[in-house]
């Protein structure tokens, strides 16, 4: 038989024997962010949602070298990044809210 504890974490019994056969992940992220268009040319729009607080925007090179770094103050607020002088290839965008980060992959063309 399988059965899953409160924690997420399923349990089989087979011949008696208990063991663990999976574990169940959920999101611990309260910020969800939308980037777009991705691929992006001269413009990257920014949304938070879940929040109306302000949002620290990270813009990093696959060298690991940070190559803009912008404050909006309502992060639920539709936002937009020009990306003029950003060389093609693809970058890591970090938006951090309330300590909270959420890290994704962006592509310049």
């Amino acid at each position: 038989s399988f059965t899953t504890s409160s924690s997420g974490i399923g349990h089989e019994f087979l011949d008696g024997e208990e063991f663990v056969s999976g574990v169940e992940l959920s999101s611990t992220d309260p910020i969800s962010v939308r980037l777009f268009p991705n691929p992006a040319t001269n413009r990257l729009n920014i949304q938070v949602f879940n929040t109306n607080n302000a949002a620290s925007v990270y813009i990093v090179n696959l060298h690991g070298a940070q190559v803009l770094s912008k404050q909006f103050e309502n992060s639920n607020a539709l936002n937009s990044i020009s990306l003029e002088g950003f060389a093609k290839g693809f970058y890591m965008v970090n938006v951090t809210v309330e300590g909270t980060t959420s890290t994704n992959k962006i592509l310049i063309q």
